[in-house]
């Protein structure tokens, strides 16, 4: 009887091991798995091996001895110059995670779609000219990386991955797209950027979709579909050849970061103020000669660059955009300072530079949260005392303007780190300068101060790293 009984125990002991062996492990338990550097070591441990590493070993072959490894989950064999795939590679029944990037691959083999538990697949940087057909087969996958090849268009099969959460396919010479995604209803992020698309239609189904880049195209305009994404959270389409927004923007509710540098954009329609939970916006580099004042609803807002524009004025209400920390607005037609920025209440960096303001008025002070002020290549000539009321700034960048004296009131900002002054017209500094003992840097080069008055600033400053 106690023989029977000890013969069972074992048998479950040895059953169990051996199911342990070969069971499919979640991807937390695989991304903590131990991980082998070494195919020869591996070989001596092939029942223990889940994750194998073979990446920057210069190899120029796939090696054959990997099939031998049973329990094999992931297989890294980037940055070397394989050529091709073995045809077996299917003898790897448990591959879950392939990373085929920077190879020098043209084709995959036929047997790769028996992966049956293939759930991520990275051929990048190799030389593929077209998807390989085989991938559309791969019904498991749930991140494709095919970024960086000779791929000139996106084939419909592509629909067929239903299961698919993350396409990369950044950098190849895509200019054609003869699928609409609408299929994809577990895509949530797409990276289709630095290709030659002149146009991209999204179907209405992709709404676990939250990111596309589609930056550095040929895009001239949006469909008015791109409202039906309702859970998009983040969108990008810097460098593209832009020129409006459709009015369809409004729904994307969930909006978070939205860039649209370097376009052709003339108009921000008044629907932008819709995009509540919009936290950061990036309209620099287009054609913009003002702002509907519905940006201002935007109230989460943070970060906030219209920089390189035609700009000359701004909202009334900008009091209400009551998160904005960060405001770019350099290189506009601004000939007056804006008064309305005074009010924004947690301002930390504001950058005026390059444009044609010739007063800072006193309502500056009005900042207190303010931490760094650039209004360098202006036409100022004199900064007003409530300055010094800016108690937490750290970096005043005022170079390039037409500044002959300083106010006392500087030497007050105590936490003041870095003052760039140069190419101005200033011919001392004011009294008391020492009491700036936190200043790191001070700049003062192209300006007529002489070298006995920066010898007695390098003994007020003598921590102070001072250009003359």
């Amino acid at each position: 009887m106690f023989k029977k009984i000890f013969f069972f125990v074992l048998l479950y002991f040895i059953l169990n091991f051996s199911f342990s062996q070969k069971r499919i492990l979640n991807k937390e338990e695989l991304k903590n798995a131990k991980e082998f550097t070494s195919l020869k070591i591996a070989l001596k441990n092939s029942d223990k091996v889940n994750k194998l590493n073979l990446k920057n070993k210069a190899l120029l072959n796939f090696p054959m001895e990997i099939l031998e490894l049973p329990y094999l989950q992931e297989l890294n064999l980037n940055n070397n110059r394989i050529k091709k795939i073995p045809e077996n590679i299917d003898r790897l029944k448990n591959l879950k995670n392939l990373f085929l990037r920077n190879n020098r691959l043209k084709t995959l083999p036929e047997e790769i779609s028996e992966l049956k538990f293939l759930n991520e697949l990275d051929i990048s940087k190799n030389n593929f000219e077209i998807i390989p057909e085989i991938i559309f087969n791969c019904k498991q996958l749930q991140i494709l990386d095919i970024s960086k090849n000779k791929i000139d268009s996106i084939s419909e099969k592509i629909s067929k991955l239903q299961k698919l959460e993350i396409l990369n396919i950044y950098d190849n010479k895509i200019n054609s797209v003869h699928a609409n995604f609408s299929n994809l209803k577990s895509l949530k992020k797409i990276n289709i950027s630095n290709n030659l698309l002149e146009d991209l239609e999204f179907g209405e189904n992709l709404e676990s979709l939250e990111e596309i880049n589609l930056g550095n195209n040929k895009l001239t305009s949006f469909s008015e579909k791109i409202g039906s994404l309702k859970n998009l959270e983040f969108l990008y389409c810097e460098k593209n050849q832009i020129s409006k927004l459709p009015i369809s923007i409004k729904n994307l509710k969930k909006l978070k970061h939205f860039k649209l540098s370097n376009n052709k954009i003339f108009d921000i329609p008044k629907e932008i103020g819709h995009l509540k939970n919009l936290q950061y916006l990036y309209i620099n580099k287009n054609e913009l000669e003002n702002l509907p004042k519905e940006i201002t609803n935007i109230t989460f807002l943070k970060y906030l660059d219209a920089s390189s524009n035609k700009l000359s004025s701004l909202p009334l209400n900008m009091k209400n955009m009551k998160n904005l920390q960060f405001l770019n607005i350099k290189k506009n037609n601004f000939s007056e300072f804006p008064i309305s920025v005074c009010d924004i209440e947690n301002l930390k960096s504001l950058n005026m530079g390059n444009n044609k303001i010739k007063i800072l008025p006193s309502e500056i002070g009005k900042m207190k949260n303010l931490e760094e002020l650039n209004i360098k290549s202006n036409e100022i000539a004199q900064i007003p005392a409530d300055i010094i009321l800016l108690k937490k700034m750290q970096k005043f960048s005022l170079h390039e303007n037409k500044i002959k004296e300083l106010p006392y009131e500087i030497v007050l900002l105590e936490n003041l780190k870095r003052l760039n002054l140069r190419d101005n017209l200033i011919k001392k500094m004011p009294f008391d300068v020492k009491m700036l003992t936190k200043l790191k840097q001070l700049v003062l080069t192209n300006n007529p101060i002489s070298q006995k008055k920066i010898n007695e600033l390098k003994l007020e400053l003598p921590k102070t790293k001072i250009f003359y």
